[in-house]
């Protein structure tokens, strides 16, 4: 009980940093599209080759992404750049990070994903390595996952219901959800969100906090929404405002597009 406790005030306390948590909208539901959505299909062995090179640009960019890469007490040791094994670890790293105690990641690289597509292409992003390692590791455990599953997120936040039914959106960032509505009841009751995604992934055997059951969607699943229900027809629903969506398909608008960049500038991409 104190680990549930424990996780729900971290992660909590984290979702503060969030925009759409401290506000109180109403905010869009939409397709987002000012958000990083690189999917990176297609493209790996560039990322993966230029890994060590773009970890260390992105820490001396973003003094976040350098602490909280640093501070990860496991997964330490030096691999040779671009091999399998440093790749693998990598990415259970940032699991490690994405789970555990850094309150200011949720928020402070949510936004950024959420309303970086500019400062992406212009190379002022910060977050390439990160954002390349969660989109990699959700494919990866996809693979193996394989079936589509339905999830739950709660918010504090109110959104649009006019007009949205049948319409296509996205989350627009890396949406944490959870198979269980219960556990994650401390993050918020206004608007929830009951979802059949497949392409999310479920982060559990890797997670610093399992009881959280969560899976991760990415920003480039889109969904249908199919139905929106409100306690004040339903006193037994479990939020005030209940969006069931569906997944529909993956839209990728930045797709290889730091990759491309990488491999037509070679080491001028790096020069700090």
């Amino acid at each position: 009980m104190l680990l549930i406790i424990e996780a729900l005030l971290l992660i909590s306390a984290a979702l503060v940093k969030d925009h759409r948590a401290a506000a109180d909208g109403p905010f869009p539901v939409d397709m987002q599209l000012n958000s990083v959505d690189d999917d990176f299909k297609d493209c790996e062995k560039i990322m993966l080759g230029n890994l060590h090179l773009l970890k260390e640009k992105d820490k001396v960019n973003n003094i976040l992404f350098k602490e909280a890469w640093e501070k990860d007490p496991e997964g330490s040791k030096q691999q040779a750049a671009g091999s399998k094994h440093q790749a693998e670890e990598y990415e259970l790293k940032a699991i490690r990070i994405w789970t555990g105690k850094n309150k200011n990641i949720y928020g402070d690289f949510n936004e950024a994903v959420r309303c970086g597509k500019q400062k992406y292409q212009a190379k002022s992003y910060g977050w390439y390595t990160f954002h390349f390692l969660l989109t990699s590791v959700i494919r990866k455990l996809k693979k193996i996952q394989n079936d589509c599953v339905t999830t739950y997120r709660r918010t504090h936040s109110t959104f649009e219901k006019e007009n949205v039914i049948n319409t296509e959106v996205r989350f627009g960032s890396f949406a944490s959800s959870s198979f269980d509505k219960q556990v994650i009841s401390g993050f918020g009751e206004k608007s929830c969100f009951e979802i059949v995604t497949c392409f999310g992934a479920h982060l559990t055997e890797y997670s610093e906090h399992p009881i959280m059951c969560e899976v991760l969607i990415p920003p480039y699943e889109t969904f249908k929404v199919k139905e929106i229900k409100e306690k004040k027809n339903d006193n037994n629903l479990w939020c005030d405002t209940v969006y069931k969506l569906e997944s529909f398909r993956e839209r990728s608008d930045l797709s290889c597009e730091i990759a491309n960049i990488i491999n037509s500038e070679n080491n001028n991409f790096f020069e700090k």
